[in-house]
């Protein structure tokens, strides 16, 4: 009698080393997939974002276009690529304060798919 209750006890020792193993290995990849879901949606987040900057800019640039060009001075290749980084860096910040709201629609559509 005393062998089996030694084999009991046993058996029962490795039944709950197994099972707090197992336990610790769910958790642990339940946790890496809310990791990798957090991750996900800070991308789409900023995704959304470069995509509604982009659109600014083109706005910004078909604007600028039907002001025309009324200066009397001739603009160089150094102004025009600085005009074009400023629009880039004025679109960017638009986006990021979710200027017209395009990033969001983008977000809300997407954030249930990943």
């Amino acid at each position: 009698m005393k062998i089996n209750q030694n084999i009991i006890s046993t058996v029962k020792n490795s039944l709950e080393v197994i099972d707090k193993n197992t336990s610790k290995s769910n958790f642990q990849k339940w946790q890496n997939l809310i990791q990798k879901k957090d991750r996900d949606k800070k991308k789409l987040q900023e995704v959304s974002q470069q995509i509604e900057s982009i659109f600014i800019k083109m706005m910004y640039k078909e604007m600028k276009k039907g002001l025309g060009k009324n200066s009397i001075l001739k603009i160089n290749q150094g102004q025009k690529i600085f005009s074009d980084m400023l629009l880039d860096e004025r679109s960017k910040e638009s986006a990021k304060y979710n200027s017209i709201g395009l990033s969001k629609i983008i977000y809300d559509r997407y954030k249930n798919s990943l």
